[in-house]
């Protein structure tokens, strides 16, 4: 009894105290394809064009329609010659089922369907845009994060520094060995340093609601950080061939196509004669039920052939298909527009991660020779053979190149996101992150 006590307390304890899961950039993904609004909004058009799609489809099978009627005549109808003779009942009841289903419409139900089916199509490529978009959205909100958070790091950093640098001041004025004039330099600088700071846990503030809001939820866990990258080396034009192909602009402009030649169709239907059949079952009577009639059979049975046909219109059937086959050639130089604007969207999304990742090394020496001097400098100072003024402008230095680091790291993979959106592809970011 007393080990199950222990067990009990032990995993109540490790629930309650443990600490937080790391939260990736999938898991951030995940939530924010689940919880976006945009992409709910696209889910409903999805079902509300399915929905019509099955509509149009039932209009091919045959339509029951019942209809009832009681009517009190003024009088009771009769005949004058040769004597008078009534000829009804003063209450009518009637009723009859109607069975009518379409024959041939010029093939406009058939191209009526099919254009809903294309609709229902490019409402999913539009989903697949939505999703797109958010995941970019996403992964340069995490991005920003993680860059936020290694400038509110170097900021805390540079405050401990210009502390301890200030405290060295301090004792070197009471010393004698400085005048007041690189004192104040020592205490503004700190000060600037604090309010620095402050901005910078302003900016990671504002940066993590943004993420938070584009996931519909709060991490769950602290936000993993990438711990290097990969050289990306994919070629400009494998990349233009999967943008042709995956774009969901594209699919959507091609399908907008495809869909205006059969809204071509639909109206070319008017050139056919359209024809439907029927049955019908009638019933009338003085009772409600209209089983009794004393002046005719209470009940018949008819069917036959409906044929109608706009033979002479002035020409209108003609002008609403030239002005469908207008809308459709917009469509596909609409198209080959789109596909000419991807082309350059790549070449230059391309280009801003391939300038990115070069300046990652740049920005990596730059950061190295910056620590290096101003750990010279401090040292400098701390021996009185230079004054604040040259460790001042070292720490200056040093906070611009941790800037200038942290920004192309992160902007490395910012125009990797941004790449992937032009592209229309997923898997790019994935690849040249090291978690």
């Amino acid at each position: 009894m007393k080990k199950r006590i222990c067990l009990c307390i032990f995993v109540f304890i490790l629930f309650f105290f443990r600490t937080a899961e790391a939260f990736t950039l999938d898991d951030a993904i995940r939530w924010a394809l689940k919880n976006h609004h945009a992409i709910k909004k696209e889910e409903e058009l999805i079902k509300s064009w399915q929905a019509q799609k099955n509509a149009c489809k039932k209009e091919f099978f045959p339509a029951l329609s019942l209809h009832y009627s009681y009517t009190r005549l003024g009088k009771q109808p009769y005949n004058k010659k040769p004597s008078r003779t009534n000829t009804g009942d003063r209450d009518v009841y009637s009723m009859d089922a109607t069975l009518r289903g379409p024959l041939f419409t010029g093939f406009y139900l058939l191209s009526r369907y099919r254009w809903a089916g294309v609709n229902v199509e490019k409402q999913g490529t539009v989903k697949e845009l939505a999703r797109l978009n958010v995941e970019t959205k996403v992964k340069i909100a995490y991005f920003n994060v993680l860059y936020q958070k290694r400038i509110l790091e170097t900021k805390e950093e540079a405050v401990k520094q210009l502390k301890a640098h200030l405290e060295d001041a301090e004792k070197f004025y009471e010393n004698g060995l400085i005048p007041l004039n690189d004192l104040l330099k020592s205490q503004v600088s700190y000060a600037n340093a604090l309010e620095e700071r402050r901005r910078a846990e302003s900016a990671y503030i504002v940066a993590k609601a943004e993420l938070e809001r584009l996931m519909g939820k709060k991490p769950a866990g602290e936000i993993t950080d990438i711990s290097g990258y990969k050289t990306f080396s994919l070629p400009q034009r494998l990349l233009i061939q999967w943008g042709e192909q995956k774009r969901p602009e594209l699919k959507a402009l091609k399908l907008s196509v495809k869909e205006s030649k059969y809204l071509v169709k639909m109206k070319k239907s008017d050139y056919y004669p359209h024809v439907e059949y029927f049955t019908k079952y009638e019933r009338s009577g003085y009772n409600p039920t209209a089983s009794k009639n004393r002046y005719r059979y209470n009940s018949i049975w008819s069917g036959g052939i409906n044929i109608s046909w706009d033979v002479f219109e002035w020409g209108k059937t003609r002008d609403e298909v030239q002005s469908e086959k207008a809308k459709s050639l917009s469509l596909q130089e609409a198209y080959l527009d789109m596909r000419d604007e991807v082309k350059v969207e790549i070449k230059r999304a391309y280009e801003d991660v391939m300038v990115s990742l070069g300046n990652i090394e740049l920005a990596k020496v730059a950061l190295k020779q910056a620590k290096e001097n101003y750990r010279i400098t401090d040292l400098r100072y701390k021996e009185q053979v230079t004054t604040s003024t040259e460790v001042l402008d070292a720490r200056t230095l040093l906070s611009q190149s941790e800037a200038n680091y942290y920004g192309a790291l992160y902007g490395y993979f910012d125009a990797l996101a941004r790449l992937e959106r032009t592209v229309g592809k997923r898997d790019i970011v994935n690849k040249c992150i090291v978690w």
